[in-house]
């Protein structure tokens, strides 16, 4: 039994490099790294609003819940908790609407923290390749 790599024979492969690609230059680097991080600080505040708006909508539906399950007029315990779940379920698919956005911003975080380790680790590269080839910025 052999273990292949997950993913067809062609992702597995680099890309050619496009025609007209040059080594970055030092602004290039700098900038990108720049812009990265303006992102970054965007999407964390972009966050920090989706996660309040989370904790509001979530509160909001358990006050809602508690109320509805409180002065419901069924009988049994599960049939006022069910009553409770009908009466509260746009509530609740909002709280999780927003719970999936706030998520969603937090993953976009964390994809731009691994664009800039990947920036930086590229920029060491090519300082490493200019310094080998005493290259110097026009």
């Amino acid at each position: 039994m052999s273990i292949e790599p997950i993913g067809a024979a062609a992702d597995r492969t680099l890309r050619p490099v496009p025609a007209g690609w040059a080594s970055p230059t030092p602004n290039s680097v700098v900038f990108h790294l720049v812009e990265l991080s303006r992102l970054l600080d965007d999407a964390t505040e972009e966050s920090a609003a989706l996660g309040e708006d989370w904790v509001r909508a979530k509160q909001a539906h358990e006050v809602a819940y508690a109320e509805a399950l409180l002065t419901s007029a069924q009988g049994s315990a599960d049939r006022r908790k069910a009553d409770a779940v009908l009466r509260c379920a746009d509530l609740h698919m909002e709280m999780e609407i927003k719970h999936q956005l706030y998520r969603a911003a937090k993953e976009r975080i964390d994809t731009l923290r691994e664009q800039i380790e990947l920036g930086r680790s590229l920029g060491a590269a090519a300082r490493a390749e200019w310094t080998a080839t005493n290259w110097t910025q026009p």
